[in-house]
C-alpha cells in the first residue's frame, strides 16, 4: 500500500477571529533588481549555519589586517578544524574594507603566476580596473612576473585568499617546499 499525500495538505492556514475573509489589495508591482557584486569572489565552501568557535582567531586576523597593517595571514592546521570557515567568515565580514575579495581554491588545479595574473586581471576588469592589463600578453620569468604583480597590487586594497594551499606543497627533506617550481 502506497501512502500518497496531497501537497495542499501542507498548505499554511490562517485562522481569523471573525468570519470576514482576508482582504488583499494590489498596490502595484514590486520590481527588484538583483545586484551582482563584481568585487567579491569567494567560491569556497559556505557555512550552512552561523559562525561558531573561532571568534578569537577572527578578531586576531581582523585586527592584523585592518589595524596593524599586516599584509598576509597564514592559517594552518589539520583538516576539518574550520580553516575555510574562518576565512570565508573573515572575507564576508571585512569585505567593505577592501576594493575586492578574491579567493583561489588551490585544490582546483596547479597554480602558476600566469594563471593568478589572468584570474586577477579578469576579476579587476569586471570592476572597471585595468591595473594588471599592462602585464598581460607579455613574456616574463615567473620571478619577474610575481615582482611586477606585487608592485601593481600593492596599490590596490585587495584581500586575496589561497585556500588549501597545502595541496601545492611537497614534503622534501622534512621541509615543506612549494611543489610547482615557478611559484617559488
Amino acid at each position: 500500500m502506497r501512502n500518497e499525500f496531497s501537497y495542499d495538505a501542507f498548505a499554511p492556514v490562517l485562522f481569523l477571529q471573525n468570519s470576514k475573509l482576508l482582504e488583499t489589495h494590489k498596490t502595484g508591482s514590486v520590481q527588484t533588481k538583483t545586484k551582482i557584486e563584481y568585487n567579491f569572489y569567494v567560491p569556497l565552501a559556505q557555512l550552512d549555519f552561523g559562525f561558531y568557535g573561532r571568534r578569537r582567531e577572527y578578531r586576531t586576523i581582523r585586527d592584523g589586517l585592518l589595524h596593524k597593517n599586516y599584509r598576509a595571514a597564514i592559517i594552518h592546521g589539520i583538516g576539518g578544524i574550520g580553516k575555510t570557515a574562518l576565512i570565508t567568515h573573515t572575507a564576508s565580514r571585512l569585505r567593505q574594507h577592501f576594493q575586492g575579495v578574491y579567493a583561489f581554491d588551490c585544490r582546483a588545479g596547479t597554480l602558476s603566476p600566469d594563471m593568478i595574473l589572468l584570474e586577477l586581471n579578469r576579476f579587476l576588469e569586471r570592476q572597471k580596473n585595468s591595473a594588471l592589463q599592462q602585464l598581460m600578453h607579455q613574456s616574463f620569468k615567473p620571478v619577474e612576473l610575481a615582482t611586477f604583480m606585487g608592485q601593481v597590487l600593492s596599490q590596490i586594497r585587495l584581500l586575496i585568499i589561497f585556500d588549501n594551499f597545502e595541496t601545492q606543497l611537497a614534503g622534501i627533506n622534512k621541509k615543506h617546499e612549494i611543489r610547482v617550481s615557478n611559484l617559488n
